[in-house]
Parts: C-alpha cells; structure tokens; sequence
C-alpha cells in the first residue's frame, strides 16, 4: 500500500490541529466576551467597533461560521490521520502480531478523540473566556472573512433546525435571549461566594430588586414622626423649631393637619428672616406640595421624584388624607442602608429589640413584624399591620390612654405594653409562655 512519507504527514497535520485550534480560540472568544466591555471598547477603538457591530446585527452567523470551520478543520484532521496513519499503524501491529484492522482503528479513534476534546474544545474554552476582549478584537478581521465564507456551509442546517422549531411550535426568530430578575440573584449570590463582590453590594442589589415590590407607605416617615410647621406660630417660633429639628424641607399645615398649604426650605426661610419678611407674606416662600398615594411603589416615585426634581413627597391615604412624608434620602436608604448628618444621633444598631435574657425582650412598637421574627425565631401570623404595636392593636382592638399599662397574649408570647405616648405603643417587654409539663403520677 503506497503510504504519505511521515515528513509531509506530520507537518500537514500539526498545521491542521493548530488551524483549527486558532478557529476553535477565537470562537469562544466571541461567545464569552462582555458586551458592556466591547461597547466602552468600541467608542475608542475602531477594531472593537467593527466587533461590536457584527457580533450586534448577526450574532448567529458569526458564532455558526466559526463553529462550521472549526468541525470542518477537525473533520478534516480525522481523515487524514485515517488516510495517513492507518497504513503505518497496520503495519506495525502486523509486525508485532496484532489482529491490526480493528485494533488500529481503536487506536486512531482514540488518538482523535484525545486531540478533539483538549485541542478543540477544553483549552479553548480556557484561554478564551480568559483572554476574550484581546483575541476577538484584534481578530476582527479574521472573523468577519470566517463568517462570511461560513455562510453557505451553515445555510442548509439552519434553514432545517427552524423548521423543525417551528413544527414544535417554536418561532426561531422570536427567541429572545433574556435575563430574569432570579437570574441575576443567583448569579450575585455566585459572585459573594467566589469573592467577587462583598456582602454590603449583594445587599445593595436585592434592595434595588426589591424596590419595585414595596409600596411608599412601608418606607414613609409617619405623619406622627414628621416634623411640621404650623401656619398659626410666629416666625420666632418656627426659627426655634427649626433650629431643634435641623431638617432642611417642612411640610406647613393650617388648622389641621390634613390641611398642608406648602412646603418650606430652611434656606428660603432664612433669607426670608434676613430680608425683614413678615408673617403675613410668609406664604411667598412656600413650595407647591407634591402628593402620591401610599399604594405607589417605591422605585416609581424615585422616577417622578427625579423627573420632578422635588426633594420631598406627601403620601396620601385612601381617604385623601395627609398620611406621611417620604424625601429622597428615605428611598436612597432603602437601597444603601441608613445616612447620616452631622446633626443625627447615631444609636448602636439592633436597639429596636433588645434581649433582657434568654426568655426575654425589650421591643419598640416600631419594629417590624419581620424583625421580631427574625429575632425571636418565630412566625406571627399575617394581618393588616407592618409593626409590632399594629400587631398589639390588633390584638387588644382599644386605642390605649397614655401612661395606660397593657397586657395581652399572642400565641406563644405574653406582652406588657410599658411606655404608651400620645396613644402610640413605644416600649413593650416580652417573654415567651413556657408551657408546663403535667407532673407524673406517682
């Protein structure tokens, strides 16, 4: 059997595998590369540019060319390792007494399978996700002659792939490849565990996920909280006021407080003082108020807010009642965790529940339901309230008097309302009911 001399096999063949390995390099290239990456690229470079274009406007053509070539050199090496080693491997194990057709085709299908798997797949993969950026933009060029060339081999299979799809009830063209918001927890939740990101951004991007879920009277500054200026004090008394509070906007209510007649800046109103203005041109310097219901959600107000360029929101109850206030450190916080100013008081964190011992808690009647939970281990039973001291309301159904000492049970816990002001719930100690264990008979 004439046989191809091994000095023009060997050479051919390495030429062939590294032919293919380049094609194989520069197609995960392609697939892997950060397309946020190549757009910033593609602004200062021409050749990322071109990249960007082409990956953006036939993404399957490139990605099917390069595939194509690349099984085709790869086929391409099968048959001339068959065509060109079989003779000598035959050969071979004739001479060593081998039953030699079965056993060298055992042999080269090895061998290929070896070379497949390392040189036209695992090592690609590797270098490729790890030098994308770089390999898929300076081979540009490259890419767009492969993939042009590469058409006609991709043509036949694509046409019958769609029409498969289609047969299942599947529109090829209608495929969409898109990220859901679990997608991207789960892949922040991958990023902590490897280190890329830390504990406080993961936070950061599940309160950004969580915004659009929460309604404005869930983060609002109650109306009971909020500090108003009332239109019948004198100015000395809203300077005074404003001095103690320390807060740059106030909301101005007259006679009532569901009757807010503006906004007022501190800035404003200083240089009101300054100017010599009097109490009855006072309303000069008011800013139009601006009203939301408490059922908006959170990052919908954000955008108005950002839109309207207004600093401080009004929430309305279903009765079109002044329920709260919301500014835009409030939303920002939601996202961040706490801010704060030279003027606040910063409080050790977790002074909401306080653990007295291992049966009891000191708990404010603001802290949320969720809170306790956390805190206490346990599961409160859903209802219409978001804080403990709903919860005790619920549960006594009174409005309690102040100085008023409540006491009341609620499944497992036994709870002592101890602070009540202005008929507000804001101290409580609680314990957990120990079930006693029947004594045996003797």
């Amino acid at each position: 059997m004439d046989t191809v001399p091994l000095q023009l096999l060997l050479p051919v063949l390495g030429i062939l595998i590294v032919i293919g390995f380049l094609i194989a390099l520069l197609k995960e290239a392609s697939v892997t590369v950060n397309d946020a990456r190549l757009g910033t690229l593609a602004e200062e470079l021409e050749k990322a540019k071109r990249l960007w274009e082409l990956l953006e406007e036939q993404p399957t053509e490139v990605i099917g060319g390069l595939s194509a070539w690349r099984q085709l050199i790869a086929y391409g090496v099968l048959v001339f390792m068959a065509l060109g080693f079989f003779p000598y491997l035959t050969q071979w194990l004739a001479e060593t007494g081998a039953f030699c057709y079965w056993l060298s085709g055992a042999v080269l299908a090895l061998c290929y399978l070896l070379i497949s798997l390392f040189i036209f797949e695992l090592l690609p993969k590797r270098l490729g996700a790890k030098w994308a950026e770089a390999v898929a933009v300076s081979c540009v060029g490259v890419t767009g002659v492969l993939t042009v060339l590469g058409k006609p081999l991709v043509l036949i299979p694509t046409v019958l792939a769609n029409l498969i799809a289609r047969l299942f009830g599947v529109k090829p063209h209608d495929l969409e490849e898109e990220v859901t918001e679990e997608e991207i927890r789960m892949m922040v939740d991958m990023g902590l565990e490897s280190g890329a990101i830390d504990d406080d951004e993961k936070e950061m991007i599940h309160n950004i996920f969580e915004m659009d879920d929460k309604p404005v009277g869930d983060i609002m500054t109650h109306r009971t909280e909020a500090c108003v200026l009332w239109m019948e004090d004198s100015l000395e008394e809203w300077k005074t006021f404003i001095d103690e509070t320390n807060h740059t906007r106030y909301p101005v209510c007259d006679e009532e407080i569901d009757n807010v007649v503006g906004i007022v800046n501190t800035r404003d109103f200083y240089r009101f003082l300054l100017s010599g203005g009097q109490k009855n041109s006072l309303r000069s310097i008011f800013r139009e108020p601006y009203f939301v219901p408490d059922s908006m959600k959170a990052d919908e107000l954000f955008s108005r807010m950002q839109q309207k360029n207004t600093h401080m929101v009004l929430v309305l109850d279903e009765y079109g009642g002044f329920q709260g206030l919301v500014t835009q450190e409030d939303l920002l916080e939601e996202i961040v965790g706490e801010l704060y100013s030279e003027y606040d008081e910063i409080e050790e964190k977790d002074t909401d529940i306080l653990n007295i011992d291992e049966n009891t808690w000191k708990i404010k009647g603001a802290t949320l339901i969720e809170d306790v939970e956390e805190a206490l281990n346990i599961t409160i039973p859903e209802g219409d309230y978001n804080t403990f001291a709903g919860l005790i309301l619920d549960a006594i159904e009174t409005l309690p008097e102040d100085g008023e000492t409540v006491e009341t049970e609620i499944g497992q816990l036994q709870i002592k309302v101890t602070s009540i002001q202005e008929h507000r719930i804001e101290e409580t100690i609680v314990c957990f009911i120990r079930e006693e264990k029947p004594q045996e008979e003797l």
